[in-house]
Order: structure tokens, then C-alpha cells, then sequence
């Protein structure tokens, strides 16, 4: 009966936490395919925009130069964010590994309280 109950379980499958915080890994992904996308378009249409920056190289190359930093400014965002998912699932589970940056107010009122109940306007503070 026991062989019942456990058939279709397996003991190697992590539990899933609705109370964690997922990794940022998922986004990077989604940006990096977005990316890939627009090379292979931009491969396609070659021609015609070679065409086009041609008629006026300066500009289009700072728009493009904007792009390029735009792009690393969005990847470098979302790294960030790597170490904040870190520190608040280790807050969480009771065991603080690395120092917050972009939730280091959060981190101060925390360590505050004794309780974690926020009022709205310290609420907003921590969300700007």
C-alpha cells in the first residue's frame, strides 16, 4: 500500500515556495532571445539598412551607439538584481549571506523592528 502512495512521487523533486523570490535568470533569457530575434532580422535586412545608414552615418551611429549602451545599461539592471533575490530568500529561510544594495532601506527598517509590519508611508519610502 505504501508502494501505492508513493508511486509518481519523486523524492529528487524540490518543493516548490510561493514565498520565494524566483531568479532573475528567466528575464535574462527573454532578453537575450529578444536580442537573437533582432540580429536575425537585422541579418536579413541588411542590405536596406546599410542603405539607409549610409545616407547619414553620423547620426545613425549615435542612435545606434545609444542603442548598444541602452541595451548594456538593461542587462546590467537585471544583474543586479541577482544578489537582492539572493539576500531576500536568505533573509527569509533565517540565514543572511551577502549585503543588500538596491534593499538596503529595507534592510535598516528591518533591522529596526522587531515586528515586519510596515505603515503606507514607510511602505512608499522603501519603494522609492
Amino acid at each position: 500500500m505504501a508502494f501505492l502512495r508513493s508511486f509518481g512521487r519523486r523524492s529528487d523533486v524540490l518543493v516548490y515556495d510561493p514565498h520565494k523570490l524566483s531568479s532573475p535568470q528567466v528575464f535574462l533569457l527573454t532578453m537575450v532571445i529578444f536580442l537573437i530575434i533582432v540580429a536575425f532580422i537585422a541579418a536579413i535586412l541588411t542590405r536596406q539598412i546599410s542603405t539607409a545608414f549610409s545616407s547619414n552615418p553620423g547620426l545613425n551611429g549615435l542612435i545606434v551607439g545609444v542603442l548598444a549602451v541602452g541595451i548594456l545599461l538593461a542587462f546590467a539592471q537585471v544583474g543586479r538584481l541577482f544578489r537582492e533575490v539572493r539576500w531576500v530568500n536568505s533573509f527569509r529561510a533565517g540565514s543572511e549571506t551577502t549585503e543588500p544594495v538596491l534593499l538596503a532601506p529595507m534592510k535598516a527598517m528591518i533591522g529596526r523592528s522587531s515586528t515586519i509590519a510596515f505603515s503606507t508611508s514607510s511602505m512608499r519610502t522603501m519603494l522609492d
